[in-house]
């Protein structure tokens, strides 16, 4: 081998050099996601750990994104081999960073090696180190290389793409150039494979097919493409075959809404918004803007000189007029919902536009002078790679004070309502994103969760509720145990945090309960944490105040049609067969499955206003049941959930729901029912409900106008 040859493969290897160099300083000053973006690694992390747990089911499938939860159930998996002393999902959510960087590190691995085979596989079919070097270039021109390692789609259609796009430049446009054999079925069966592949991670890929049928050469090998990307997207989304009704409703409410994830109204677009979102596109990002320019001139210009182009060289420009069309079709597409990341499959097909650019306007503009245009090459590379290092700054400035936690450090055993939208000094709510995002494994987790962090509620401030993982709490509810409740606060408005802070102090907007400080204040990083002080002691005077109603199931009328109360003031309609194979009390219990999913309908005499608490014992491998508490006259309120706050012998577990009668409900009426919802079956027992009215008789307790 020549000095030439040898400098041009250390020259291969300078890219990927520079590209793990950035992955070790993420990897080594490593922030943890849950303080900086856990959107949406967390969701990725969880159904992960449904994979790798042997459970074949996702319930995040907007993407799909069902390869990068593949990737990360492998990781997780090979992990879990080393810390094997406990079940994998309690492993993984006591250590879910530890596993996310793991997830990391593997994949800047992947694209590292990746990275270094696009360049020498172009470079040792070609001979070019240009075009080699160029086709290294895709995660710099495509996106952030900071985060090119994180478990999310982007991460992937990088990896993936670099290589089909290397791939289909040197089958379909430099084997026509140099007249070698045209793409057969074998490089036609890989184009689809990669396609399968690129759509299964985002659904956003879908219009690089355009490209490569522009570049296919018979319609008998475009048919057959088509039918084997469709077979292996489907492959790829097995995964989430439970889902793919939700998924495929998911694209359909895309379609036919306007607004982000189609939830604006019905339509195909707004145009005021659609042309907003257009400009914006254009205006996101310089080398975007530019490219595609260059783009529609090269493609002019081939069109123009088509002609006096050999026959060789014409496929310049279906490899032009392909990216044109994919690109434009893609960049309407997202100009209807808008976010300016998806159009990354756009940018992945920047080295195309490039090497075909080049060589259609290179002999009209006289661009020829090799040394020449390897200097400007090598310039090009040092900006992009200057404009990387300058991506990583935001990385490092970390809007989370570590001065939170040591705060809290004062208030042991103290209850934490957290009140942020995920991104939080604490790792709870990220948790419970991931957890929200994992199917019907969900009330598993949850009921780990509540067993690690017994103290830790989540301030919905959409719904103005407390949640505490599977369940809900009330704030009269923790005052009758605690004395203090301390409250974070992350990037609330000061308008909002005042509003969530009279809710919370004040019950049902009329019973002052509580007084509260402020303990820790960052207007830097915008955290408030707020101590509240049970000065009034009313909490435990609006729940002394209860009335209660048990079914053991055991007590039947003559006629056997209605359960009797244990109390004999009650019943309850028999509606499904009892049955003695299990029970926790006594002798029967009710049995639920696919044939009889409802069980257990009762009407609740309760005010607005009220709180209703129903508990039952259940017996059910797959927890696929919830308590339902709704209105039978307004459609407006369902409420439906599970918490397990007991165990018992045999594998029963109580389980909890409660909820507050809201004002509008005029009828004083609260329908309860339970509802299965699973593929085996259920058992239930020893029911109870208990309203409590949430009313002061003395009147000095009576916020006055």
């Amino acid at each position: 081998m020549n000095f030439t040859g040898r400098r041009n493969k250390i020259l291969i290897l300078v890219l990927p050099a520079i590209y793990l160099l950035i992955a070790g300083v993420y990897l080594i000053h490593w922030i943890p996601f849950y303080a900086g973006n856990p959107d949406p690694v967390y969701a990725y992390l969880f159904n992960g750990m449904n994979l790798a747990t042997g459970k074949i089911e996702v319930g995040h499938t907007d993407h799909p994104g069902t390869p990068v939860q593949c990737f990360a159930a492998i990781v997780i998996f090979i992990r879990h081999l080393f810390h094997h002393n406990i079940p994998l999902y309690q492993d993984v959510i006591l250590h879910p960073e530890s596993y996310l960087r793991t997830i990391c590190t593997a994949i800047s691995l992947l694209f590292v090696f990746t990275s270094w085979y696009t360049g020498y596989y172009l470079f040792e079919r070609t001979g070019n180190i240009i075009l080699a070097l160029l086709f290294q270039l895709t995660p710099l021109l495509g996106s952030n290389v900071m985060y090119a390692q994180n478990p999310q789609p982007e991460s992937f259609l990088i990896i993936a793409g670099m290589l089909f796009i290397a791939y289909i430049y040197y089958q379909s446009v430099y084997k026509k150039v140099h007249a070698l054999p045209a793409p057969g079925w074998k490089q036609i069966a890989l184009y689809a494979l990669f396609t399968g592949f690129l759509v299964a991670c985002k659904f956003t890929c879908a219009p690089l097919m355009l490209l490569v049928l522009f570049l296919v050469p018979s319609f008998r090998l475009c048919a057959g493409y088509i039918l084997l990307s469709v077979f292996f997207f489907f492959l790829f989304i097995t995964p989430a075959y439970l889902s793919w009704s939700i998924m495929f409703h998911w694209v359909y409410s895309l379609a036919t809404h306007t607004g982000i994830y189609g939830q604006g109204s019905t339509g195909v677009i707004d145009p005021v918004e659609f042309r907003a979102h257009l400009k914006d596109i254009f205006k996101e990002d310089f080398y975007f803007t530019a490219i595609f320019i260059l783009l529609v001139a090269a493609l002019i210009v081939a069109f123009i000189k088509r002609k006096q182009m050999g026959r060789e060289n014409r496929v310049y420009v279906r490899l032009l007029s392909g990216t044109f069309l994919s690109c434009t079709v893609l960049t309407l597409l997202v100009a209807k919902h808008y976010s300016f990341h998806y159009i990354l499959p756009i940018k992945l097909c920047f080295p195309l536009i490039l090497a075909g650019s080049y060589e259609v306007l290179a002999p009209v503009v006289n661009i020829q002078q090799k040394r020449r245009n390897i200097a400007f090459f090598y310039c090009f590379i040092g900006i992009l790679l200057l404009g990387a290092v300058k991506d990583t700054y935001p990385h490092f400035s970390l809007s989370i004070s570590h001065a939170v936690p040591d705060t809290l450090k004062k208030y042991p055993g103290e209850p934490l309502i957290i009140s942020a939208d995920y991104q939080a000094a604490f790792i709870e709510p990220s948790l419970d994103f991931g957890t929200r995002y994992s199917a019907s494994s969900h009330f598993k987790y949850w009921e780990f969760l509540q067993k690690v962090y017994p103290q830790s509620y989540l301030y919905k401030q959409n719904e103005g509720t407390i949640a505490h993982w599977a369940g809900v709490a009330f704030i009269p509810e923790l005052f009758a145990k605690f004395n203090k409740v301390i409250v974070y606060f992350y990037h609330n408005r000061p308008v909002e945090r005042d509003t969530i802070l009279n809710n919370l102090c004040t019950w049902n907007h009329t019973i002052k309960l509580a007084d509260s400080r402020v303990i820790y204040a960052n207007p830097e990083t915008k955290e408030y944490i707020y101590e509240l002080s049970d000065t009034y002691n009313i909490s435990k005077i609006l729940l002394a105040d209860s009335e209660e109603t048990d079914f053991d199931f055991e007590k039947l009328t003559a006629d056997k049609t209605d359960f009797i109360a244990t109390d004999g003031t009650h019943l309850l309609k028999v509606t499904n067969p009892l049955v003695t194979a299990e029970h926790h009390s006594g002798s029967t219990s009710i049995l639920l499955n696919e044939q009889n999913q409802y069980t257990a309908a009762y009407h609740i005499k309760s005010a607005p206003g009220s709180i209703v608490k129903v508990s039952i014992w259940r017996k059910s491998d797959d927890r696929c049941s919830n308590i339902v508490l709704s209105s039978s006259s307004d459609g407006d309120f369902y409420n439906s959930g599970q918490e397990v706050t007991d165990s018992g012998a045999n594998g029963w577990k109580q389980i909890k729901y409660e909820c507050m009668v809201p004002a509008y409900l005029k009828d004083s009426t609260v329908a309860f029912y339970l509802f299965y919802y699973g593929h085996g079956s259920a058992y239930f027992d020893d029911l109870s409900i208990k309203v409590y009215p949430m009313k002061l008789n003395n009147s000095i307790f009576v916020k006055k106008d």
